[in-house]
């Protein structure tokens, strides 16, 4: 089966993804967590999902993760319970180290979540930086 690795597959989007692909039975799915020793990733790899640590910080860890995998989802988050809230640079970094990864192992689909920049779409009314650095 071809290997899916899914970025923040504890988290809504991530983890509706894993639940996803894993029950249509044709990919390996690669669950890619910082925590893999937390009950959520061992209920995930008690049912034959591979759970991979990563640190989207580290380019190098995050490329050994995708190593060998055809699809990758991608999402990022503006905060992390272990590591407070982050700034846009920080999100930006994961976001940028996600696609060089996939790019330098050679992930045939990458999928990236993403959204509008508000500023934009409300000529300046509104602004969630949070959407902004997506």
């Amino acid at each position: 089966k071809p290997i899916a690795a899914v970025f923040g597959a504890l988290g809504t989007q991530g983890g509706s993804v894993v639940e996803a692909l894993h029950g249509s039975g044709k990919y390996a799915v690669r669950a890619l967590v910082s925590k893999p020793d937390c009950d959520a990733a061992k209920k995930l790899a008690e049912r034959d999902i591979q759970v991979t640590q990563i640190d989207k910080d580290d380019l190098e860890s995050v490329t050994h993760a995708l190593q060998g995998a055809q699809v990758v989802y991608a999402v990022t988050n503006t905060g992390d319970k272990s590591k407070g809230r982050m700034t846009q640079e920080q999100e930006f970094k994961h976001g940028k180290n996600m696609a060089d990864a996939a790019k330098a192992v050679g992930v045939e689909h990458f999928i990236w979540s993403t959204l509008p920049s508000i500023v934009k779409l409300s000529g300046g009314k509104y602004k969630v930086p949070e959407f902004d650095v997506k």
